[in-house]
Protein backbone atom coordinates (compact mmCIF):
# COMPACT_ATOMS: atom_id res chain seq x y z
CA UNK A 1 0.00 0.00 0.00
CA UNK A 2 1.08 3.23 -0.70
CA UNK A 3 0.45 4.60 2.58
CA UNK A 4 2.16 2.29 4.38
CA UNK A 5 5.81 2.95 1.96
CA UNK A 6 5.13 6.45 2.28
CA UNK A 7 5.13 6.08 5.75
CA UNK A 8 8.01 3.93 5.98
CA UNK A 9 10.04 5.91 3.76
CA UNK A 10 9.10 9.30 6.34
CA UNK A 11 10.10 6.72 9.08
CA UNK A 12 13.62 5.84 7.77
CA UNK A 13 14.64 9.48 6.59
CA UNK A 14 13.48 11.12 10.46
CA UNK A 15 16.01 7.73 11.51
CA UNK A 16 18.65 8.86 8.96
CA UNK A 17 18.39 12.51 10.32
CA UNK A 18 18.83 11.84 13.46
CA UNK A 19 21.74 9.33 12.65
CA UNK A 20 23.15 12.31 10.35
CA UNK A 21 22.16 15.51 11.45
CA UNK A 22 24.47 17.25 9.59
CA UNK A 23 23.22 16.10 6.29
CA UNK A 24 21.89 18.37 3.79
CA UNK A 25 20.29 15.81 1.51
CA UNK A 26 18.30 14.49 4.12
CA UNK A 27 16.04 17.57 5.13
CA UNK A 28 15.36 18.31 1.09
CA UNK A 29 14.42 14.06 0.34
CA UNK A 30 12.36 14.79 3.16
CA UNK A 31 11.09 18.01 2.21
CA UNK A 32 10.46 15.99 -1.18
CA UNK A 33 8.55 13.14 0.40
CA UNK A 34 6.07 15.83 2.49
CA UNK A 35 5.51 17.99 -0.52
CA UNK A 36 4.41 14.71 -2.53
CA UNK A 37 2.32 13.64 0.15
CA UNK A 38 0.11 17.51 0.05
CA UNK A 39 -0.19 16.79 -3.69
CA UNK A 40 -1.16 13.58 -3.47
CA UNK A 41 -3.75 14.90 -0.76
CA UNK A 42 -2.37 14.53 2.56
CA UNK A 43 -1.57 12.05 4.50
CA UNK A 44 -4.51 10.82 6.34
CA UNK A 45 -6.24 14.16 4.59
CA UNK A 46 -3.66 16.41 6.98
CA UNK A 47 -2.27 18.82 3.96
CA UNK A 48 -1.61 21.57 5.93
CA UNK A 49 0.54 19.34 8.32
CA UNK A 50 2.23 17.89 5.10
CA UNK A 51 2.77 21.31 4.01
CA UNK A 52 4.26 22.65 7.02
CA UNK A 53 6.41 19.46 7.45
CA UNK A 54 7.57 20.08 3.99
CA UNK A 55 8.60 24.10 4.36
CA UNK A 56 10.61 23.32 8.00
CA UNK A 57 12.84 20.73 5.85
CA UNK A 58 13.27 22.60 2.84
CA UNK A 59 13.89 25.78 4.83
CA UNK A 60 16.39 23.54 6.91
CA UNK A 61 17.69 22.55 3.36
CA UNK A 62 18.66 25.70 2.34
CA UNK A 63 20.42 26.90 5.73
CA UNK A 64 22.46 23.67 5.37
CA UNK A 65 23.56 23.71 2.06
CA UNK A 66 22.66 27.64 0.47
CA UNK A 67 24.31 26.73 -2.73
CA UNK A 68 21.70 24.30 -3.79
CA UNK A 69 19.56 25.62 -6.76
CA UNK A 70 17.41 22.39 -6.16
CA UNK A 71 16.80 23.45 -2.05
CA UNK A 72 15.43 27.10 -3.23
CA UNK A 73 13.76 26.07 -5.89
CA UNK A 74 11.53 23.33 -3.67
CA UNK A 75 11.50 25.98 -0.93
CA UNK A 76 9.98 28.72 -3.28
CA UNK A 77 7.79 25.63 -4.58
CA UNK A 78 5.94 24.73 -1.37
CA UNK A 79 5.83 28.52 -0.26
CA UNK A 80 3.76 28.75 -3.52
CA UNK A 81 1.95 26.04 -3.24
CA UNK A 82 1.23 26.99 1.08
CA UNK A 83 0.19 30.45 -0.45
CA UNK A 84 3.13 32.05 1.23
CA UNK A 85 3.85 34.27 -1.71
CA UNK A 86 6.37 36.97 0.63
CA UNK A 87 9.88 38.05 0.53
CA UNK A 88 11.22 34.84 2.10
CA UNK A 89 9.39 32.83 -1.54
CA UNK A 90 10.85 35.55 -3.82
CA UNK A 91 14.56 35.56 -2.44
CA UNK A 92 14.20 31.42 -2.84
CA UNK A 93 13.18 32.06 -6.40
CA UNK A 94 15.91 34.75 -6.73
CA UNK A 95 18.40 32.38 -5.47
CA UNK A 96 17.40 29.18 -7.51
CA UNK A 97 17.51 31.02 -10.68
CA UNK A 98 21.19 33.19 -9.93
CA UNK A 99 22.28 29.21 -8.51
CA UNK A 100 20.64 26.91 -11.14
CA UNK A 101 20.34 28.82 -14.04
CA UNK A 102 20.92 26.10 -16.47
CA UNK A 103 19.25 22.86 -14.19
CA UNK A 104 17.07 21.67 -16.39
CA UNK A 105 14.28 20.73 -13.17
CA UNK A 106 15.19 23.89 -11.51
CA UNK A 107 14.28 25.81 -14.76
CA UNK A 108 10.68 24.09 -14.86
CA UNK A 109 10.02 25.44 -11.24
CA UNK A 110 11.20 28.76 -11.77
CA UNK A 111 9.92 29.57 -15.02
CA UNK A 112 6.23 27.60 -13.56
CA UNK A 113 6.19 29.78 -10.79
CA UNK A 114 7.74 33.32 -12.47
CA UNK A 115 5.11 33.11 -14.51
CA UNK A 116 2.35 31.36 -12.42
CA UNK A 117 2.91 35.10 -11.03
CA UNK A 118 3.89 37.25 -13.83
CA UNK A 119 1.11 40.00 -12.84
CA UNK A 120 2.22 40.17 -9.33
CA UNK A 121 5.53 39.61 -9.39
CA UNK A 122 8.53 42.52 -9.02
CA UNK A 123 8.64 43.80 -12.60
CA UNK A 124 12.38 43.72 -12.12
CA UNK A 125 12.21 39.77 -12.08
CA UNK A 126 10.38 39.41 -15.44
CA UNK A 127 13.87 39.80 -17.80
CA UNK A 128 15.20 37.10 -14.95
CA UNK A 129 12.46 34.60 -15.63
CA UNK A 130 13.21 35.24 -19.53
CA UNK A 131 16.58 34.55 -18.82
CA UNK A 132 15.52 31.38 -17.53
CA UNK A 133 12.95 30.20 -20.47
CA UNK A 134 15.68 31.24 -22.76
CA UNK A 135 18.11 29.18 -20.77
CA UNK A 136 15.47 26.20 -20.81
CA UNK A 137 15.30 26.48 -24.75
CA UNK A 138 18.27 25.47 -25.47
CA UNK A 139 17.65 22.04 -23.61
CA UNK A 140 13.52 21.92 -23.55
CA UNK A 141 11.82 23.88 -25.89
CA UNK A 142 8.59 21.96 -26.07
CA UNK A 143 8.52 21.96 -21.80
CA UNK A 144 9.26 25.50 -22.14
CA UNK A 145 6.57 26.30 -24.76
CA UNK A 146 3.78 24.46 -22.48
CA UNK A 147 4.58 26.17 -19.04
CA UNK A 148 3.92 29.35 -21.09
CA UNK A 149 0.99 28.17 -22.29
CA UNK A 150 -0.69 27.16 -19.19
CA UNK A 151 0.07 30.57 -17.66
CA UNK A 152 -1.15 32.27 -20.52
CA UNK A 153 2.34 33.68 -21.04
CA UNK A 154 3.19 31.94 -24.45
CA UNK A 155 3.59 35.80 -26.39
CA UNK A 156 5.99 36.71 -23.98
CA UNK A 157 8.33 33.51 -24.86
CA UNK A 158 7.64 34.04 -28.51
CA UNK A 159 8.92 37.53 -28.26
CA UNK A 160 12.54 35.61 -27.57
CA UNK A 161 14.90 35.34 -30.10
CA UNK A 162 15.47 31.72 -30.08
CA UNK A 163 11.59 31.05 -30.87
CA UNK A 164 10.82 33.13 -34.02
CA UNK A 165 10.08 30.35 -36.50
CA UNK A 166 8.62 28.12 -33.69
CA UNK A 167 5.11 26.92 -35.34
CA UNK A 168 2.94 28.08 -32.17
CA UNK A 169 4.81 31.52 -32.16
CA UNK A 170 3.97 32.52 -35.65
CA UNK A 171 0.25 31.98 -35.12
CA UNK A 172 0.47 34.00 -32.17
CA UNK A 173 2.14 36.57 -34.02
CA UNK A 174 -0.42 36.61 -37.33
Amino acid sequence: DAREVASLADALFLLAQQLEPGNPDIPEQLGGLYALKVRNGGAGGIIGNQGAKALEQFSSAVVMRPSSPYAWANLARIKYDQGQVDDIFYRALDNAMRLGPWERDVQFAVVDLGFALWDKAPTALRPRILSVVQNGLTRDAAQMLVIAQRHGRLAEVCKLEKLASVAACKLISG
